[in-house]
């Protein structure tokens, strides 16, 4: 007995196409080379550069930085937010590893931690 293949309509799982106009960031001197976003509150970006700057971005208000910090003279390549932390930022910066609390936020930006043991720059 040979049962017949019943066709089913393919499901339409395409999100809807919403067009929204592009914002331009601003608070870098120079290139960007890293974004993310906080998982505790959806509407913070943060950045880094080549100019040793992290910013962090509120979408809900104007495009400069709500914060600022200078914190190396080197390109800052890689950032991450400390694990149940977010208030906590490390950020990779040459050969090294620096920990910050935007907490306590400074004219001059001191790591709470240093991790310097790599012989190679920090990519990620």
């Amino acid at each position: 007995m040979a049962s017949a293949a019943v066709a089913e309509p393919a499901l339409n799982l395409q999100p809807p196409k919403i067009k929204m106009k592009a914002r331009r960031l601003k608070g870098h001197k120079d290139s960007a080379n890293c974004c993310i976003a906080s998982s505790q509150n959806p509407r913070l970006i943060v950045t880094s550069g080549e100019d040793g700057r992290v910013c962090w971005f509120d979408l809900r208000c104007n495009d400069e930085p709500q914060l600022a910090m200078d914190v190396s003279e080197e390109p800052i390549l890689s950032l991450c937010f400390k694990s149940g932390n977010e208030d906590n930022i490390y950020v990779s910066s040459g050969k090294e590893i620096k920990c910050f609390d935007v907490r306590l936020a400074a004219a001059k930006w001191e790591p709470l931690e240093n991790y310097n043991y790599n012989k190679e720059e920090i990519n990620k």
